[in-house]
């Protein structure tokens, strides 16, 4: 959960999502191999709650991949590593929810209709 962004568009793309601004601690959501991959994969729905680590202003849900590519070598775009060509998606919360360190804030995502086999 990420504070102080404000943009409504919910897409894949560049945005400056930086740990520092992030409100509360990572979660991991999602475990995929695409070894083994099916077109069902991609449709999930998570439910969650996190604790907040720091007062601000809720405006987004940011997820990042981590992709684990053999041989030591890990692909991430999450907000730590160098930026690589792939973004970080977004999903806006507007208007924007001020919270304060230690309040915890429940939240669903759900992706369907996505064909992996493409």
């Amino acid at each position: 959960m990420m504070g102080e962004f404000h943009d409504n568009i919910v897409l894949n793309a560049r945005h400056e999502i930086l740990s520092d601004k992030l409100l509360s601690k990572e979660k991991e959501l999602y475990e995929l191999n695409m070894k083994n991959v099916n077109k069902t994969d991609a449709n999930f729905s998570f439910s969650g709650r996190s604790r907040i680590i720091k007062d601000g202003l809720l405006s987004c849900i940011a997820v990042w991949f981590q992709c684990d590519m053999g041989n030591n070598t890990i692909l991430s775009n999450a907000p730590d590593p160098p930026p690589t060509y792939w973004g970080r998606t977004s999903f806006p919360i507007y208007p924007p929810i001020s919270v304060s360190m230690g309040q915890i804030v429940h939240w669903t995502l759900s992706l369907y209709g996505v064909n992996l086999m493409k």
